[in-house]
């Protein structure tokens, strides 16, 4: 009852993590003891390519003339997971950057002025299913999704479509990259509860977490506001914050050029 009394916490978690590794002097905590619930929203960013253009990767990889891809702004989860494929693929794109949001790079897809671009999977399942069904856009690589044991894997939703490590294996530098990005993508709505939460109590409130986010009722209800959810456990999260905190100090000063 007592952890029932105290603050449950929702937190940015890429800011937390991104603080923390830049070493800020506003760092009072550690990411590897936090009791992390669970996570309610788990991104999944997906390369996807105009289909009277670009349909296939094999497609990117031949084009005579840089493909271009639209982005927010230099060094965000998607430049980062751009970046990844280019590697993955050997191909330069043209990168052009300034987009203020995803609305606006939608709109530039439209009149061809970028032929590829990097969303997130679940906004398009629910904001833009029609573009998927028709084939105006094919998905053609996802960051992934990851299993009970934290490994990256293909999400379900898009099972035929590959992963970037299944592209390029055994890449340190991305495998690196994509570390970095995955806490801002996988761990878009994670809750914590009160620091020393006695095991038995955060037990109880990861178990309730997970039930109460794959109920049926529920999931109905979220559906009808339009809200993504897809649930990962406390242990999960611990995982991903794991693999994430072992990112180089050479990989974070790329990214820290990137965005320069």
């Amino acid at each position: 009852s007592d952890v029932c009394s105290s603050d449950l916490g929702s937190i940015n978690m890429f800011t937390l993590y991104s603080t923390a590794m830049a070493k800020g002097n506003d760092v009072h905590y550690d990411l590897k003891t936090m009791d992390y619930i669970g996570n309610a929203r788990s991104g999944n960013s997906v390369l996807m390519g105009r289909g009277d253009g670009y349909s296939s990767l094999d497609a990117i990889r031949k084009a005579k003339t840089p493909v271009t891809l639209g982005v927010a702004q230099k060094g965000d989860g998607h430049h980062l997971f751009g970046l990844s494929m280019q590697d993955a693929l050997g191909v330069p794109f043209k990168f052009i950057s300034g987009y203020g949001g995803g609305g606006e790079i939608d709109l530039a897809l439209e009149p061809k002025e970028i032929d590829v671009r990097v969303g997130n999977l679940n906004s398009y399942l629910i904001s833009k299913p029609d573009w998927i069904k028709s084939g105006f856009v094919k998905l053609l690589a996802q960051s992934g999704a990851t299993d009970k044991s934290g490994a990256v894997v293909r999400d379900p939703r898009i099972g035929d479509v590959p992963t970037v490590h299944e592209l390029a294996p055994h890449n340190a530098k991305i495998e690196q990259i994509e570390d970095f990005a995955s806490v801002g993508d996988m761990l878009s709505l994670v809750y914590v509860a009160p620091p020393k939460t006695p095991a038995e109590h955060l037990k109880t409130l990861r178990e309730a977490f997970m039930n109460t986010l794959n109920d049926p009722t529920f999931l109905a209800e979220a559906k009808g506001f339009n809200l993504e959810i897809t649930p990962m456990s406390g242990e999960e999260v611990g995982q991903v914050i794991n693999r994430a905190l072992k990112v180089s100090p050479e990989t974070l000063d790329m990214i820290k050029k990137i965005k320069e």
